[in-house]
């Protein structure tokens, strides 16, 4: 594992927000089939903060609103909930949209299932 966080230029930056932070409705442009809707047990979204659009070190590449190239994660952890989410070629286009998005349950031990939306988190 090579833990890859951290300001820009190299580093994927991350955000922690809190619980209470308003879901929002992503849009898949790649692997729809492959991404979770949400975390598990809760209804979807991923909690995206609305600085992202706005304000670099959000989204890796450090482009305001994730830009048209490059990789662009964005890494969001609900602290209170212990629920990292993770979007892929993420970016602003009047809606959120991203190549993909994977939430994980760190207060579980299961595997998320690959090619599922469904992850079987259990303890």
């Amino acid at each position: 594992m090579h833990s890859d966080f951290g300001p820009p230029l190299y580093g994927i930056p991350y955000v922690g927000v809190s619980g209470t932070q308003a879901l929002t409705t992503v849009t898949w442009t790649a692997y729809g089939d492959e991404s979770d809707a949400g975390a598990p047990g809760r209804p979807a979204g991923y909690p995206i903060p609305n600085e992202a659009r706005t304000q670099a070190n959000y989204i890796e590449g450090a482009v305001p609103g994730g830009g048209n190239s490059g990789d662009r994660h964005l890494i969001i952890i609900d602290r209170d909930r212990w629920l990292p989410f993770e979007t892929f070629a993420t970016r602003w286009n009047g809606r959120w949209e991203a190549g993909s998005g994977a939430t994980f349950d760190l207060s579980a031990n299961g595997r998320r299932t690959e090619t599922s939306s469904t992850p079987p988190f259990t303890a």
